[in-house]
C-alpha cells in the first residue's frame, strides 16, 4: 500500500520540478537573452554594416508572445549623424507553431516614429553599400515554397523621412507619416495600404494604393492638396 502512495507523490514532484525548469527557461529567454543579445548586435554592427548601431531595448517574451526592439539609432558610416531610427518596432506571435508548421503567423506590427534620412549622388544611394552585401555569394537557395507566412493588422506612425539628391536645390522632408495594412499573406497576391502624410516644405498627401503580386498589377489613390512646386526645382 504505501508503495502505491509513493510512486504518484514521485511523479508529482517530477512534474513540479520539470514546470518550474521551464518557467526558469522562460523566464531566462525573456529577461537575459534580450540583453546578450543587445550587447552583442552593438559590439558587432560596424563590423557587420560599417555603422554604429544602438539599442535601448530588445524584448523577448515567450509568455506574452510579443517580440520587438526599442529605442534603436543607426548612424553614417564613421559619423554622428542618423541614417536610420525608430522608437519601437514589434509584434505577437507564436514562434514555436511557426518552427514546427513552417506557418508563420504575426499579428498587431507596430512601427512608431521611424526615421530614413535618404542620399542620393546619380545612381547611388547612402545605403547602396547595404543592398551590395553578400551579392557575390553563390550559396543554394532553400526552397521556401511550403513556408507559410501571414501578418495581419499593420500600423506605422509618426514616420519621417529627410531626402537630398545631387538634382533638387533643397532636401525634401516627409514628416507625419502614417501608414496601415490589413493583411500581408504568403496566400494573398494582393495588398492595400493606407497612408498620409506632410512634406515640411509645403503640401499634404494622403490616400491609398494596392499592389498585386500575381498580376504585376498597382492601383493608387492618392490626393495632394497645397503643394509648393519650388521644392522640385
Amino acid at each position: 500500500m504505501a508503495e502505491k502512495l509513493v510512486k504518484p507523490n514521485r511523479w508529482r514532484r517530477r512534474l513540479v520540478i520539470g514546470a518550474s525548469s521551464l518557467a526558469l527557461l522562460l523566464l531566462l529567454v525573456a529577461l537575459l537573452l534580450p540583453f546578450i543579445l543587445k550587447r552583442y548586435i552593438e559590439a558587432h554592427s560596424e563590423e557587420w554594416i560599417a555603422r554604429k548601431l544602438t539599442i535601448d531595448h530588445i524584448v523577448l517574451n515567450p509568455f506574452t508572445l510579443t517580440y520587438g526592439v526599442s529605442g534603436v539609432t543607426c548612424y553614417e558610416p564613421k559619423s554622428e549623424e542618423v541614417f536610420v531610427s525608430w522608437k519601437w518596432i514589434g509584434l505577437r506571435t507564436d514562434l514555436w507553431a511557426g518552427f514546427q508548421k513552417s506557418d508563420w503567423r504575426f499579428k498587431g506590427l507596430r512601427i512608431e516614429d521611424p526615421y530614413f534620412h535618404i542620399v542620393q549622388q546619380a545612381d547611388r544611394f547612402n545605403f547602396s553599400d547595404l543592398l551590395e552585401l553578400g551579392s557575390s555569394d553563390t550559396t543554394t537557395v532553400r526552397d521556401t515554397s511550403s513556408v507559410r507566412f501571414d501578418m495581419e493588422d499593420i500600423s506605422l506612425t509618426g514616420g519621417r523621412i529627410d531626402y537630398a539628391s545631387d538634382i533638387l536645390r533643397s532636401p525634401v522632408s516627409v514628416i507625419g507619416l502614417n501608414a496601415t495594412c490589413t493583411r500581408i499573406s504568403s496566400e494573398l497576391a494582393r495588398m492595400d495600404f493606407v497612408l498620409g502624410f506632410d512634406l515640411k516644405s509645403g503640401g499634404r498627401m494622403d490616400g491609398s494604393f494596392m499592389i498585386d503580386t500575381e498580376t504585376s498589377a498597382y492601383g493608387v489613390n492618392a490626393h495632394l492638396r497645397s503643394f509648393a512646386l519650388d521644392q522640385l526645382q
